[in-house]
C-alpha cells in the first residue's frame, strides 16, 4: 500500500521528485523511477537487470553436404543444418527453388533425385556462384546461405 496518509511525507517525496526533475506524484511507486533514483539518492542500486541472452551460435557445419558424387561427407547433422538454412532463405528470398522440401538430415545418392542438391544448385546460380552442388565448411557457398538465412558468420 500507499504510505502517503503522512502529509510530511508526501511533502519530502514531492520535494525529491521536483528536484530530480521527475513527474511530481506524491507518489513512490515499486519500479517507477522516483523509486529507482530515491535508491541511488540514498546510496542503494536497485538490483541489476537480467542479463541479455547469449547470442544465438550461427550455425555451423563440420563437413562438405550435397552430392555424394563430388565427395560430400553429409552427416546428418551438417544435411539438416544446410537444409534447414536453405528452407528459411527460400522463404526470405521468396524463391521456392531453394526449398529442400523437409528436413530429414539425408542426401538422395543419385544427385538428380536429390530435391537438397538441387536447392544448392539452385541457390549457387542465384548467387552468381559457381554451381557445385556442395556446400563445404567456411566456403562462399556457405557464407553465402548464412546471410541469405538471416544468420552471420562470426
Amino acid at each position: 500500500g500507499h504510505v502517503a496518509t503522512n502529509s510530511n511525507t508526501v511533502s519530502a517525496i514531492r520535494a525529491f521528485q521536483t528536484r530530480s526533475a521527475l513527474e511530481v506524484t506524491g507518489l513512490v511507486e515499486p519500479a517507477d523511477e522516483t523509486w529507482t533514483k530515491l535508491l541511488a539518492a540514498a546510496g542503494e542500486t536497485p538490483p541489476p537487470p537480467p542479463p541479455p541472452p547469449p547470442p544465438v551460435a550461427p550455425s555451423r557445419i563440420n563437413g562438405s553436404v550435397g552430392q555424394w558424387e563430388k565427395g560430400a561427407v553429409n552427416t546428418p547433422a551438417d544435411v539438416s543444418t544446410v537444409q534447414r538454412l536453405l528452407q528459411t532463405a527460400a522463404q526470405k528470398l521468396n524463391d521456392p527453388s531453394l526449398d529442400p522440401k523437409g528436413i530429414d538430415g539425408k542426401i538422395a545418392h543419385l544427385a538428380a533425385n536429390s530435391q537438397t542438391v538441387s536447392a544448392i544448385q539452385a541457390f549457387q546460380t542465384r548467387s552468381a556462384l559457381e554451381v557445385t552442388g556442395l556446400i563445404e565448411p567456411a566456403h562462399e557457398t556457405w557464407t553465402k546461405l548464412l546471410a541469405a538465412a538471416g544468420e552471420t558468420t562470426p
